[in-house]
């Protein structure tokens, strides 16, 4: 788990790319504070150290002097998890191939693919396997990886390099090509923002799709002109400072109905994988259903091998709203091998960190809640100096948690049977409430168009004429995010409209304190499995998850696997909202997009609604830019 920057160009480089390119690595060490290298690419490569490589390779010159005549470079900067030796230097090299790599991720079946692999090695390693995969098997080497990651390859045969990022966009590469010819990719971007001034443009579309969906993450686009994204499941080939049409590698596959008692097996066999590591590995561990069938696998795994688990819960007073402690204490009693740590959340950090989150997080984020997973990570770093964390994220998502909007989908298209079931547990007001909330989906476009205004509030605050500038969009993300089966529905969210989004959240986050967070549910075999579930295993008798509970009832308290309540992580952001609100009142941006009547009213009203959160962010984002943009500079 590192961060890399690339270069691709046109002309030969010079000494001045090769300081933009020290620079831009080294706003990424908080990425990598274990190492740093460089390399000049053409024929041959040419390797150079920077002020925090390791001392075994101090003979090398530095970055800072090199005058390669090169036409591709490489920086990057290392966190040490697997064989924590010097032979875990990158940009690494393979010897007999001329193939060079940098590569941020875990491959998490390298043990497997070394073995499909000619020898010898020199490194216990995935990166040296993967670099060996990809000398051999170029593109073809990404179906056969079983991991998270954002590398570039550098073929020395075809001059090109290959850049790539894993299925469902774990780690993020960005991209900013410049006047001059060249073509830079880096894991964030800040990096590509210290290459000057971005280009004129306006980003009014996609803040658009943020302020009324709270979408970001779903197009190649960001918030920045000038610089763009790989999207998830994708790679791209680049030569001369010229980037090829990327090209999507990863769809889901439908699969022939298989045995549908297998959920926990591939949950079980997830974590094993996902529990390789030369350094300690811990886990989140809330009172939710995710996180406790992570730590309820790993916790019998470790055990085995006579190593015990570190778990972490950020936990409120007793009779707190949020307070999830008795589950948490019934969770812990059914464990033999864990080491419990009850963190208590301190509502005082937010606005003294608020700052600090929007900058690590480089765009606008939909929910304030990931604060705190943004505190609780920087809290374990800090005091127990952790590197790797297994994380809930994405079983959601894949098993239709999301009951206010998987639910909709579900009985718009499913039989009275169906139907009946469900509201006969979830009550009848229940169900009538879920049933007219996705009403609205099946209306014509220009209907649905117009009842925005009563479905999302948030909508009532835009002015009138940006409002309608984009209705296009609207009419697009319904027919790709909405429409269709359930099973359709959660693979959008999956691949596109949710989930990638988390993930960068979860990404920045976690590295901001050089943490690995490592997510046991985005296993692509676990993936394709629950996704060609039948929707009975996802919905039945009024729960969510169903097939999830089925497989880990018994292994978990019953008040935990049956408990319908979702809290999320246990930090209420409406009660963050005046806090953040007035830092941006006033703002400029906001006053371009939004109503100032309505907005007044919802910055006097003392309980908000959650998508009000979304003109506070991008406020905020834009209010950091400036700072943002001179740091980088």
């Amino acid at each position: 788990m590192c961060g890399f920057v690339t270069v691709s160009s046109a002309c030969p480089l010079g000494r001045a790319d090769y300081a933009r390119l020290e620079r831009a690595t080294n706003l990424l060490r908080h990425r990598g504070p274990d190492d740093e290298g460089y390399l000049a690419l053409s024929a041959t490569a040419s390797r150079f150290r920077g002020r925090d490589t390791i001392a075994s390779l101090g003979h090398l010159p530095f970055v800072a002097t090199a005058d390669e005549p090169a036409v591709a470079a490489m920086g990057f900067r290392r966190l040490s998890i697997l064989d924590l030796s010097a032979a875990g230097h990158q940009p690494m090299v393979d010897a007999a191939s001329g193939h060079a790599l940098v590569f941020n991720g875990e491959i998490y079946n390298y043990q497997e693919l070394r073995e499909t692999l000619p020898g010898p090695y020199r490194s216990g390693l995935d990166t040296e396997v993967l670099l060996r995969a990809g000398a051999m098997w170029a593109e073809d080497a990404l179906p056969r990886l079983n991991g998270m990651f954002g590398f570039a390859l550098w073929d020395p045969a075809s001059q090109s390099m290959l850049l790539a990022r894993d299925r469902f966009g774990e780690k993020q590469v960005y991209l900013r090509s410049l006047p001059n010819g060249q073509l830079w990719a880096a894991s964030e971007i800040r990096p590509l923002l210290s290459l000057g001034p971005l280009p004129d443009g306006d980003t009014d579309a996609l803040t658009w799709d943020f302020l009324l969906f709270g979408l970001a993450d779903h197009t190649e686009e960001t918030f920045y002109p000038g610089i763009r994204q790989l999207l998830p499941g994708h790679c791209a080939r680049v030569q001369a400072g010229k980037l090829q049409t990327p090209r999507r590698w990863y769809r889901i596959p439908r699969l022939a109905e298989a045995d549908r008692t297998q959920l926990g097996h591939h949950l079980a066999e997830s974590v094993r994988l996902r529990l390789r590591s030369d350094v300690p590995v811990a886990s989140f561990l809330s009172g939710g259903l995710d996180s406790s069938a992570i730590v309820s696998f790993a916790d019998e795994m470790l055990g085995a091998q006579g190593q015990r688990l570190r778990t972490y819960s950020s936990v409120y007073p007793a009779g707190h709203r949020y307070d999830e402690t008795p589950r948490i204490q019934a969770i812990l009693a059914k464990l033999r091998h864990t080491e419990p740590h009850l963190i208590p959340a301190d509502r005082n950090r937010f606005e003294s960190g608020l700052a600090e989150l929007v900058r690590c997080q480089e765009q606008p984020f939909h929910n304030a809640s990931i604060f705190a997973s943004f505190s609780l990570l920087a809290h374990i770093r800090e005091r127990d100096g952790i590197k790797v964390i297994l994380t809930g994220e994405g079983s959601d998502e894949l098993l239709g948690g999301y009951i206010r909007v998987h639910l909709p989908v579900l009985l718009r298209n499913a039989g009275p049977l169906a139907l009946w079931n469900n509201a006969r547990s979830l009550g009848l007001s229940s169900t009538v409430h879920h049933l007219a909330k996705g009403a609205a989906a099946w209306l014509p476009a220009p209907l649905r168009f117009g009842l925005l205004r009563r479905l999302r509030p948030v909508a009532g605050l835009l002015r009138p004429d940006f409002f309608h500038a984009y209705r296009d969009r609207a009419a697009a993300w319904h027919e790709q995010w909405t429409g269709g089966s359930l099973r359709d529905r959660l693979e959008a969210d999956l691949t596109r409209f949710n989930l990638p989004q988390l993930l960068r959240h979860l990404d920045r986050n976690s590295m901001r304190v050089s943490m690995e967070a490592r997510v046991p549910f985005l296993d692509h075999r676990l993936v394709e499995y629950a996704l060609n579930l039948p929707d009975t295993h996802r919905f039945r008798d009024g729960y969510s998850k169903y097939a999830l509970r089925a497989a880990m009832a018994g292994r978990l308290p019953d008040e935990v696997v049956w408990n319908p309540t979702k809290l999320g992580f246990g930090m209420a952001e409406q009660t963050w909202f005046a806090s953040a609100a007035r830092q941006v009142e006033g703002n400029p941006l906001l006053q371009r997009y939004l109503q100032p009547g309505p907005w007044r009213a919802v910055l006097g009203a003392p309980i908000t609604e959650q998508s009000y959160w979304l003109p506070v962010s991008l406020a905020l984002w834009q209010q950091q830019l400036t700072t943002y943009k001179e740091q980088a500079a």
